[in-house]
């Protein structure tokens, strides 16, 4: 696919790619198979670009080996090779995660399911259960110890938990809630600093500044959240969305 400059949005069940320089849409993804539901989230990494549908399925597409054609019409047209097909939710894909190697997909869902895939050998490897509502973000990071690094992914739902799990044991570390925050409208990692914001959603306004949590590790060697500062913000509007 030649490097062009572009944003991927997902309209329906269509992804159009704007060219971020004239602002015209050059390429539309649509998968047949797909079009029953509509694109709810995409996520890049490198080359790869993950769509998560509404009916549950994830599509995975290779920008690099996509190729453009001449249709009947002599127009040109973008052949999205997709490298990668899953069908695991039973409702809609509310989040995808690549790991830093691009060989493993971590998704969650409507359905309160955290889905695990390996990419190499194109598979769902294992499902993590434990939340009550709606997958909000996950989040992946290494914590070093004296013996090994340990592989741990965060995730945070509407039900107000935020969890960290062993991905290699794949059970659950740690269960983190706060009664202030009735609602977790979003956060973001910091692995330098092993720091954790979460935004909360409520309705009072006193609770809407941004609550940032250390990931500790106890004296028996088990992992929770010690409070580190409170981010006050200047406006009152409630927080949507957070990136570092």
């Amino acid at each position: 696919m030649k490097k062009t400059p572009c944003v991927a949005t997902g309209h329906n069940e269509v992804v159009f790619f704007t060219n971020t320089s004239t602002n015209h849409v050059v390429h539309k993804f649509y998968d047949r198979e797909a079009s029953h539901g509509y694109v709810t989230r995409l996520s890049a990494s490198g080359n790869l670009l993950a769509i998560g549908y509404s009916s549950g399925t994830i599509i995975v597409i290779d920008l690099d080996t996509s190729t453009m054609i001449q249709d009947e019409e002599n127009e040109s047209r973008m052949v999205f090779n997709t490298v990668h097909k899953f069908s695991f939710h039973r409702s809609g894909v509310s989040t995808i995660l690549f790991d830093q190697q691009n060989t493993q997909l971590f998704s969650g869902g409507l359905d309160t399911s955290i889905i695990i895939y390996d990419l190499v050998s194109d598979s769902a490897s294992f499902k993590l259960l434990g939340h009550k509502e709606e997958i909000v973000k996950l989040s992946v990071f290494k914590m070093h110890t004296d013996k090994q690094d340990q592989t741990v992914l965060v995730s945070c739902s509407k039900d107000g938990f935020v969890k960290l799990w062993d991905l290699v044991q794949q059970y659950c570390l740690f269960t983190f809630s706060d009664p202030s925050l009735s609602r977790i409208a979003d956060f973001v990692l910091v692995p330098s600093l092993r720091l954790v914001v979460l935004a909360n959603c409520s309705q009072q306004e006193a609770n809407q500044h941004l609550h940032v949590y250390e990931i500790v590790r106890t004296s028996l060697g088990q992992l929770e959240f010690k409070a580190h500062s409170l981010l006050k913000k200047e406006s009152t509007a409630k927080p949507m969305e957070l990136s570092y």
